[in-house]
C-alpha cells in the first residue's frame, strides 16, 4: 500500500503503475529468492561487498540513484499510456513463448548458484540490456541510459573533487554505459575499472 500511494502522490495513474508493477513486481521477484540466496550463497549482496571493498581502501563511496519517488516521477511523465500496452502485450508474449525471455531472469530449473553466477555475469548483464532496448525502448531509457547519465554525473563530480580514492557503485548493466559516458563527456583522468 505505502509503494502504490508513493506512486499515486509521484505520478497519478502511470506513477501508481510504476510503483506496483515494475518496482513492487522487482522488489517481490527479490524476496522470492532471499531466503534462497541467503542459505546458498557465500555473499548474496554484491552492494554490501562493494561497499566492504570500499571501506578496505578508505575510498569515497558514491551509490547515486535517484530517490524512488523522483524515477517515479520520471517514468509518469515520459511513459504513454501505448508504452504500458506495448510493455504487458510484450511481458505476456514471453510469459506463454512467444517471445524470447530477459536474460537476466532465472531460467526453469535453475539452481539459484547457477543463477547467481550468470547474472553476475558483464555479458549477461550485456544482452540483458539489449533485450530491455528492443521490447520496450522507453523503459529502457528511463531504468538503464538515464540512470547511467545521473550515475556518470555523481562519478564525475566526486572524481573531479580531490576527495581522494573514489568507488562509485553502479548495477552490471549500468556499467559499461557509466563507463562509456565518464570516458567521453564527463571525465578524462586516470579513472580505473574493472569488470
Amino acid at each position: 500500500p505505502a509503494l502504490a500511494e508513493r506512486g499515486w502522490s509521484s505520478g497519478g495513474l502511470s506513477g501508481l503503475i510504476f510503483a506496483v508493477v515494475i518496482v513492487g513486481g522487482s522488489l517481490f521477484k527479490r524476496s522470492m529468492s532471499a531466503n534462497e540466496e541467503e542459505q546458498t550463497l557465500p555473499r548474496r549482496d554484491e552492494f554490501a561487498a562493494a561497499i566492504e571493498a570500499a571501506d578496505a581502501v578508505n575510498a569515497k563511496i558514491i551509490a547515486a540513484d535517484y530517490e524512488i519517488d523522483e524515477l517515479i516521477g520520471i517514468a509518469a511523465r515520459t511513459l504513454s499510456p501505448i508504452n504500458w500496452v506495448s510493455m504487458g502485450l510484450a511481458t505476456i508474449a514471453e510469459q506463454i513463448g512467444l517471445r524470447s525471455a530477459d536474460p537476466i531472469r532465472r531460467q526453469k530449473n535453475e539452481s539459484v548458484v547457477d543463477w547467481s553466477l550468470r547474472r553476475r555475469n558483464i555479458e549477461t548483464a550485456r544482452s540483458s540490456r539489449v533485450h530491455g532496448e528492443e521490447v520496450s525502448p522507453e523503459f529502457s531509457k528511463i531504468l538503464v541510459n538515464d540512470r547511467d547519465d545521473y550515475f556518470a554525473q555523481c562519478c564525475s563530480k566526486a572524481l573531479t573533487s580531490d576527495a581522494g580514492p573514489v568507488v562509485c557503485i553502479v548495477g552490471l548493466v549500468h556499467l559499461d554505459g557509466v563507463v562509456q559516458r565518464l570516458s567521453e563527456h564527463c571525465y578524462t583522468g586516470d579513472a580505473k575499472h574493472q569488470e
